[in-house]
């Protein structure tokens, strides 16, 4: 098993009508690092002594991991050199948060499950059980895998994600940010959840309200990843400010 929180007992489900979803906040692992690479996790993270801290996730601000300048006030003369052609620093700016949990032996039948982190800045690299996930610039938006394949039930799963300081989204080249730089600190700062998501369900719902007209136009994204057709019939209950039904449409 790899290094960081002891997984400890099975961690609950937690039911939502169809859905569900197993919350990852609490006790995390932190492991500051040496320029930005986030190519793969740290090999020799078994290793005593590697350098792993104690954090709790989510967190505003985490003290190996310094936000120069703040949460919102960016300023790119702050990471760039005095000839202005490369980085200020070379440590301090990234590193790599690992929490390791245990999933119940059977998991929610004919659905999907996604990993969800609820904001995680700058740039992130993800992986599960040592298979890579994704790349992530956008630190004001929450970011989605779909993780199904890769999950351990009734083992020992292990979640890492690699992130940098706004030396991450930077072009010395060009001398400008890649992605937008401001309203966070470095680090996961957001909830981390793995939800389970029925196979054939409502991906997105868009209203559209028609003031004029005294009407509300709902455009739903359906998806269907299971094996077979699948027949959904939507529903739309409108209820008032007291929270009581005015109207129900189905169709």
């Amino acid at each position: 098993m790899n290094p960081g929180v002891n997984p400890g007992a099975a961690l609950d489900i937690v039911a939502d009508g169809p859905r569900s979803v197993v919350k990852l906040d609490g006790d995390w692992k932190l492991l500051p690092i040496e320029g930005l690479d986030l190519s793969h996790p740290p090999k020799d993270a078994d290793a005593p002594g590697a350098g792993w801290r104690n954090v709790t996730v989510p967190s505003r601000e985490y003290d190996a991991l310094p936000t120069i300048n703040g949460l919102y006030t960016p300023n790119l003369n702050a990471y760039l050199n005095d000839q202005r052609n490369g980085l200020k620093r070379s440590r301090d700016m990234a590193g790599w948060f690992r929490r390791a949990f245990v999933l119940p032996a059977e998991l929610p039948a004919d659905s999907r499950a996604i990993l969800h982190l609820h904001g995680v800045a700058f740039k992130s690299q993800t992986w599960l059980n040592d298979k890579p996930l994704g790349t992530w610039l956008l630190a004001q938006i929450p970011v989605e895998y779909d993780v199904t394949d890769l999950l351990q039930a009734g083992g020992v799963n292990t979640l890492v994600v690699g992130v940098t300081d706004r030396e991450g989204i930077i072009d010395p080249s060009f001398k400008t940010f890649i992605a937008p730089a401001s309203g966070a600190s470095t680090g996961i700062w957001g909830s981390v959840e793995l939800r389970f998501v029925p196979n054939a369900r409502i991906q997105d719902i868009f209203v559209k309200t028609k003031v004029n007209e005294k009407k509300l136009a709902l455009e739903l994204t359906l998806v269907n990843q299971s094996t077979s057709p699948r027949t959904l019939t939507p529903r739309a209950l409108i209820a008032d400010a007291q929270g009581s039904p005015q109207t129900d449409i189905q169709g």
